[in-house]
């Protein structure tokens, strides 16, 4: 039957399959969320998270952005509720899509807290909470989303996790997203680095335990 489609019924039979799977994920994610603390799964698999949220949003990316997605073959367990994982992972992939670049990549791996990060000149990191609030050298889950897009001006490092601020223009950004991914980050006994180095690109890592 797909064989007898033409290209532009079968991009419209895509969204319609990609709109079903979101309905159904979102079903879900309101069952967890009507469940107490106690109820919901303490465990979940940060790479199925990841490619869950790819497939969601790969629609929304122009013909333009590729998404390219790096994932252990082992499964990657960690603590915390896949919905909340994925909300931090929908809002550092839509983040991504809008820095104009040509190519996103995400990536899953192990590493400490200070391992994996851009060092040289031009590049600048800032964390989503203290250092001291996160031993430095506990290993940590990750999942890392990168763009070759425009980059953060360094007088915009110390604000990102900041409530209300964006770049952004009042109709593509609140200013809410990384607030609120570095609450969930905390609450999970994690954190967030940004590198990022203006006209380059930037690299989003989350950490969980």
């Amino acid at each position: 039957l797909m064989q007898e489609l033409t290209d532009k019924q079968r991009r419209s039979l895509d969204l319609i399959l990609t709109a079903a799977w979101r309905l159904n994920d979102l079903t879900e994610d309101i069952m967890l969320f009507s469940l107490g603390p106690d109820e919901r799964a303490p465990v979940a698999d940060l790479g199925h998270v990841v490619e869950r949220v790819v497939s969601q949003l790969r629609p929304l990316a122009s013909s333009r952005v590729g998404i390219q997605l790096q994932l252990l073959p082992a499964g990657l367990d960690v603590d915390g509720c896949g919905w909340l994982l994925a909300q931090v992972m929908t809002n550092l992939l839509l983040n991504a899509l809008d820095a104009k670049a040509s190519q996103v990549v995400v990536t899953t791996g192990v590493s400490r807290l200070h391992e994996g990060g851009e060092a040289g000149s031009g590049w600048n990191t800032t964390y989503a909470l203290p250092n001291t609030q996160v031993p430095g050298e506990e290993w940590f889950a990750y999942a890392e989303v990168s763009d070759e897009g425009t980059g953060i001006e360094e007088k915009n490092m110390s604000c990102l996790f900041e409530p209300l601020f964006t770049t952004k223009t009042a109709r593509t950004g609140a200013g809410l997203g990384l607030a609120i991914c570095r609450n969930i980050t905390r609450d999970l006994g994690g954190n967030m680095r940004v590198s990022t180095r203006s006209g380059v690109g930037t690299k989003v890592r989350l950490l969980v335990p």
